[in-house]
Order: C-alpha cells, then structure tokens, then sequence
C-alpha cells in the first residue's frame, strides 16, 4: 500500500486550535493512543543509507495493547518522503523484537508517541488525522494520511491533503519531512551536550 503523508510542526496554540476545529466544529471523535515505535536497522546501517524502515510498534489504547510491524520502502515523493508500506499485526511484539535480533537486525532507536487519531471519510476516502506530542521535542505535529493503491493515486492524494490542512488552518510554513528518528536523535544530542556544560 502507498501512503500519502503530511507532516507539519505545530506550536502549542497551533495544536490548540486544530484540535478545537475538529472536535467542536466539525464533530469529529478522536481516539488517543499511544505509540511505542521501536526501529530496527542492519548493523552496517542498510536502510538508513537508502532511506528504508523497520519498525516495531506497540499501540497501547485504555488497558489493552496491540502490535504491528511495519516495513518501509524508499520515497517516492521527495518533498513529503511518503512511501509505500507494508504492514502486518503481531500477536506478540517481544518474540517478533527477539527473531529480528536473531536474524542480524539491532534496535536503533525508540521513542513515544502520545496520539490524538482522527479517522475520517472525506467523498468517500479515508483519511487519518493525528495530532502528536512526543515529549522530548519541543514542537507538536499533525500527521495527516490517505492510502493509496498507486505512486499516481498517492501523489494525487498529496494535493488533496494539503487542501485539507488549509481547512483546518494547519500553517503551510510548517510542512516539514523530517523522520521522528532523526529529530529525537538530535533532541537526545543536544540534552547530552547541554549536560556535559
């Protein structure tokens, strides 16, 4: 499957105010959830270098708890970085993280995502809105995604989701297609500086 995805930085009045358009005035329902996102790479950095990913993720929503692995292939937009995926549900997360290991694949990175989901039906297509706040990074983000059959369908499906971000007044200015992984790193790299002196 190919998903269109876009991505923006928000402040906290920006994420104030989306959140408020959707509940109050267009009455949609959310879900929060949280995500445990653990990635894996070969020891010599293999999908890194070619922009591919491997993740573990566990979805904790009230008390229950839920996997799913994913793979990602390379690009096939630069601006955005959306890509095509591949994902699958796990019964158990901790014996999937196991067999990685065992076959050559080594955690790289993990983080949490506290999720705010938004599933709407938009002339009949399904789109995922998800307002973010991961805790070690300064700003907040909406995530906003539609899945596609096709490179040309995704890419048609990019144009109709940065119309919707200007209907919920997500500021343009704000696109951004930096990977979570990359940012957290660099939060991490600068707490670690800063505390050094």
């Amino acid at each position: 499957m190919y998903e269109a995805e876009l991505k923006f930085t928000l402040s906290d009045s920006d994420y104030s105010r989306i959140l408020e358009i959707l509940v109050e005035t267009w009455g949609e329902t959310s879900e929060h959830v949280t995500y445990r996102d653990r990635y894996y790479d070969l020891r010599a950095g293999t999908l890194a270098d070619t922009e591919r990913e491997l993740r573990l993720r566990e979805l904790v929503r009230g008390g229950s708890r839920t996997w799913k692995l994913t793979a990602k292939a390379p690009p096939f937009d630069p601006r955005s970085r959306s890509k095509e995926e591949f994902e699958t549900s796990v019964e158990d997360g901790e014996v999937v993280a196991s067999i990685l290991e065992v076959v050559g694949f080594s955690p790289t990175i993990s983080y949490i995502k506290e999720c705010e989901k938004f599933d709407l039906d938009i002339h009949g297509s399904r789109v995922e809105i998800v307002l973010v706040i991961i805790s070690e990074l300064r700003n907040r983000f909406v995530e906003l995604e539609m899945p596609a059959t096709s490179k040309k369908a995704a890419r048609e499906n990019l144009t109709a989701l940065r119309a919707l971000a200007h209907d919920l007044t997500v500021p343009s200015s704000g696109e951004t297609s930096a990977y979570y992984t990359d940012l957290v790193r660099e939060a991490r790299a600068q707490r670690g500086r800063a505390e050094r002196g």
